[in-house]
């Protein structure tokens, strides 16, 4: 009966270790979102400490069109004005965890 307890006990602590790191996602602030083609993206500084972050964005085919790599920025000037009105997906790759977020382009 103690065994069991705490054996309950343990899976209770890795469910909630599990839990808060699952939780976890840091916020990427796109704004104004819509916009016209020229937007900014904030990054979290807890992302861009000391990490190289790939920003990738595709269009609804899956296409590449805007590509950058950066180091401690925490805010991204993006301009895609000559692109073609619809949503694109935002790409956000460091340290192995991709991130996906959404703009869309009037």
């Amino acid at each position: 009966s103690i065994y069991k307890a705490t054996i309950q006990e343990s899976e209770m602590n890795v469910e909630e270790n599990v839990s808060q790191t699952l939780d976890y996602q840091p916020s990427i602030n796109i704004y104004p979102n819509p916009n016209i083609g020229i937007f900014k993206m904030e990054l979290p500084k807890n992302l861009t400490a000391n990490e190289k972050i790939l920003v990738q964005i595709l269009d609804k085919n899956g296409q590449k069109v805007y590509e950058k790599t950066v180091f401690d920025n925490e805010i991204i000037n993006i301009n895609l004005e000559r692109k073609n009105a619809g949503l694109y997906v935002i790409k956000i790759i460091s340290d192995g965890t991709e991130l996906i977020k959404r703009v869309i382009i009037n």
